[in-house]
C-alpha cells in the first residue's frame, strides 16, 4: 500500500469511526435541529458503511420529499463524494484538504454539471466537533455565482 492509499484508507476509517459503530458497521442516527427542510423542525441523518467498507453513505431526511444521498468513496487515492440532490442533479466533489478534525471538498473537474448554468452544491466543509457533534458547511452555486453557505449542526442520537 502506497502513501496515497494509506491516507485514503485512513480518511475512510475516520469517517467510519466518527460516524459509526465500527464493530458492527452499523451507523447511528444523527439529527439536524431546526432544519428549514424538515417538517417538524428536526431532520434525521443516517450514515452507513457499504461496499465492503469502501464507501460511506449519508442520507439526509430519509423518507421525506427532501431526501438527499451523498456517497463518500476513494477515487484514485483521494476522497471523493457524489451528492444526489433533491433538486435532481448529482454534483461530484473532490478532496481539497483534510486534517484529523476537518474535511474540505470542492467541485470536481469531472462533473456533468455546467456550474455557470445549473444550481448545485459546489463545496462542503465537514468539521468533527466532538464524537457527538459534526458541522457541515455547504456552499451552493447558482448561475455561476456562489450562494450563501448553509451550516448544519448534526448531533448524534443517544441510545
Amino acid at each position: 500500500m502506497n502513501f496515497k492509499e494509506s491516507c485514503m484508507k485512513k480518511t475512510i476509517l475516520i469517517l467510519a469511526v466518527v460516524f459509526c459503530l465500527p464493530a458492527a458497521f452499523i451507523c447511528r442516527d444523527w439529527i439536524i435541529a431546526e432544519s428549514p427542510m424538515a417538517q417538524d423542525g428536526n431532520m434525521k441523518v443516517v450514515y452507513e458503511v457499504t461496499s465492503n467498507g469502501s464507501a460511506v453513505v449519508e442520507r439526509m431526511g430519509p423518507g421525506t420529499p427532501f431526501e438527499m444521498v451523498s456517497v463518500y468513496y476513494d477515487e484514485k487515492g483521494k476522497l471523493a463524494m457524489t451528492h444526489s440532490c433533491a433538486v435532481g442533479n448529482q454534483p461530484k466533489l473532490a478532496l481539497k484538504s483534510s486534517s484529523p478534525d476537518k474535511i474540505n471538498m470542492v467541485f470536481a473537474k469531472n462533473n456533468t454539471i455546467n456550474p455557470k448554468k445549473e444550481g448545485h452544491m459546489h463545496g462542503i466543509t465537514i468539521s468533527f466537533v466532538s464524537p457527538d457533534q459534526i458541522t457541515e458547511e455547504c456552499t451552493g452555486m447558482m448561475n455561476g455565482k456562489e450562494t450563501k453557505t448553509e451550516t448544519f449542526t448534526l448531533t448524534r442520537v443517544k441510545g
